[in-house]
């Protein structure tokens, strides 16, 4: 029995190892390639050294400040008006019996969407702008 619950917790243990290995190799290979000069990122075979911090300086040193900033501002906008009216809507959604089954399934459905399936329908509509390039 002794035997059995080493057994098992050693293969748990090698499980775990392994998914934690394969979640954390695309991070640990992001910064690998972060680390390397410019041209040896994508060297084949593979390369590990030397490293450098070339990449980060210039990103800091290049427009990545306002391009930042710019994100800060749109994320902070997008929380401040999507918290509010979503609160209110799940509100609605579940005190009032408004709309019937199908509108409260119908906006759950379109939160169970990929947003690839709006990437077409969103470029037509920026394209009609005159938004793209």
């Amino acid at each position: 029995m002794r035997r059995q619950r080493i057994l098992a917790t050693r293969i748990t243990t090698l499980l775990l190892l392994g998914v934690t290995l394969y979640f954390l190799l695309p991070l640990l290979w992001t910064l690998r390639t972060a680390l390397l000069p410019e041209g040896r990122a994508y060297a084949l075979p593979p390369e590990w050294g030397p490293w450098t911090l070339a990449n980060f300086q210039a990103m800091l040193t290049g427009p990545f400040g306002r391009a930042f900033k710019n994100s800060l501002v749109v994320a902070g906008a997008t929380v401040l008006v999507g918290l509010p009216l979503a609160a209110m809507l799940g509100y609605a959604m579940a005190r009032y019996r408004t709309g019937g089954a199908a509108l409260r399934f119908s906006v759950l459905a379109t939160q169970m969407l990929p947003p690839i399936v709006l990437a077409l329908p969103l470029f037509a509509l920026f394209r009609s702008a005159g938004l793209t390039n």
